[in-house]
């Protein structure tokens, strides 16, 4: 620094910074991507860096050992990040039945993979399409109301985005259609 220049708060915040010693992060997997994003996968995997499009929005240590889905607030909306094994995902955070939020959603192995079931209504979603696998189950009391109320309703699939997670945990979504 200059000899007689104030320091601003960029320069007190990065001299904080640089004196923490930085937490070591343990190098991930290249990325396990999905169908829809195998062009992007494939830009990455081959030039190592991230598409047009795609935003970071989370890191894999950001994520409780004991919970696997993972709320995140954007300018674009709310929306769930959900961890399955190895895999991530990225989905609207809340049911299309009745805009009730996925982050207390069951995880569960569906028809096609990964799925997820709303706690309230009980849709179940693909998460790797979106697909509806089960639109307003009536098998509870309080589900049989909520059900009859949704019967003529067409069922709304769930909003899906691909995922990219780089070396270092980091991941993207790409929220573009």
């Amino acid at each position: 620094m200059a000899r007689g220049k104030r320091k601003g708060i960029a320069d007190i915040i990065g001299e904080e910074i640089d004196g923490q010693e930085k937490k070591k992060k343990e190098p991930q997997q290249k990325m396990k991507i999905r169908s829809e994003g195998k062009k992007m996968a494939d830009e990455f995997n081959n030039k190592g860096k991230i598409p047009n499009g795609f935003l970071k929005i989370l890191n894999l240590q950001d994520f409780d050992e004991k919970k696997n889905i993972k709320a995140v607030t954007l300018a674009n909306g709310n929306f769930c990040v959900v961890r399955v094994g190895e895999l991530i995902y990225v989905c609207d955070c809340n049911s299309t039945a009745y805009k009730y939020p996925l982050i207390d959603g069951e995880l569960f192995n569906g028809p096609g993979g990964a799925s997820i079931r709303s706690p309230f209504d009980g849709t179940s979603y693909d998460l790797t399409t979106g697909k509806v696998i089960e639109w307003c189950p009536q098998d509870t009391l309080p589900r049989k109301m909520l059900g009859k109320l949704k019967e003529n309703a067409t069922p709304v699939d769930l909003g899906v985005y691909p995922v990219i997670v780089d070396e270092q945990g980091d991941i993207y979504a790409s929220f573009v259609q």
